[in-house]
C-alpha cells in the first residue's frame, strides 16, 4: 500500500454539514434574540398604558361622579376616552359602568380597554 499524498483536513460533506448545524444554531440565537425584543417593547407599551389609566382615572374623579363621558391626550402618546354611564339596578343604590378606551401612538393595535362598576354614592 502507498500513500496517495492526500492532506489531511476535512472533506467537502464533512464541512457543509458542520455549516448547516452551525446556521441552525445561529438562526435559533437571532429568532430568540428578536423574540425577546419584542417582548420588550410590548412590556414597555404596557406600561405606558397603565400609568395612563391610572392618570386619567385619577384625574376623572368628577366625570365619573356626574356620568359624563370625556377624552383627551395624556403625555401626547396616549389617547383617552372615557365613558361613565348608569346601569339600572333593583337595588336602590345607583351604579355605573366605567369603560376606559386608551390608544397609544394612534395605534389600534395598542388599544386596550379598562371596564369597571362604581357605585353612585362617590
Amino acid at each position: 500500500m502507498t500513500d496517495d499524498g492526500g492532506a489531511d483536513g476535512f472533506t467537502l460533506l464533512e464541512t457543509l454539514i458542520a455549516f448547516i448545524i452551525l446556521s441552525i444554531f445561529l438562526g435559533m440565537a437571532v429568532q430568540t434574540i428578536s423574540q425577546s425584543a419584542l417582548n420588550i417593547a410590548r412590556s414597555r407599551q404596557q406600561s405606558e398604558i397603565i400609568e395612563c389609566a391610572r392618570s386619567v382615572l385619577a384625574q376623572s374623579q368628577v366625570a365619573m361622579r356626574y356620568s359624563l363621558n370625556s377624552e383627551g391626550v395624556w403625555d401626547e402618546r396616549c389617547h383617552w376616552k372615557l365613558t361613565v354611564a348608569p346601569i339600572p339596578v333593583a337595588t336602590a343604590d345607583t351604579t355605573e359602568s366605567v369603560v376606559l378606551t386608551l390608544t397609544l401612538d394612534d395605534n389600534p393595535r395598542t388599544r386596550t380597554t379598562y371596564v369597571g362598576f362604581t357605585d353612585g354614592a362617590n
